[in-house]
């Protein structure tokens, strides 16, 4: 696998995890609000890849019929929305480490089974002894983080 690649996976979580507590920060000195502090996080994400949509001159889809979308292909700025305000929210409650253990529990867990049935445009990746393991190590991780 391309090093790039690895690196920007790396580079994604670790905003991750500085996300949550970033946007609870501006919870609890300003907005005093988890949903306003993710609305504002969204708003300033969109202006930034706005801003890279004009500097790169990327064309800007404008008919929607005729295509093959799907009514859930449009639902990602509402998962992506649940999901800062879900970090927003935990990450003066439950910690740091915890709550990128639980997001990394929901996200493995669901990505084995999205693989293993080939769902939203993924390769079909059956599950094995292996992946369950793996699951079950990170659970495991999480809590001890939690409990310990």
């Amino acid at each position: 696998m391309n090093i790039f690649y690895i690196v920007m996976g790396i580079v994604g979580g670790m905003c991750l995890a500085i996300q949550g507590g970033v946007n609870s920060q501006l919870t609890a000195v300003w907005t005093h609000s988890p949903i306003i502090s993710a609305a504002i996080s969204f708003t300033i994400g969109f202006v930034a890849l706005f801003v890279v949509i004009i500097i790169r001159k990327i064309s800007i889809p404008t008919i929607i019929k005729d295509t093959d979308t799907k009514w859930w292909h449009w639902i990602g700025g509402f998962l992506g929305a649940y999901f800062v305000f879900a970090t927003t929210f935990l990450a003066p409650v439950v910690g740091a480490g915890l709550l990128v253990g639980l997001i990394l529990m929901g996200q493995l867990s669901t990505a084995v089974v999205l693989d293993h049935f080939g769902l939203i445009g993924f390769k079909k990746k059956p599950v094995n002894g292996r992946k369950i393991l793996g699951v079950v190590v990170l659970a495991s991780g999480v809590a001890l983080i939690r409990f310990f």
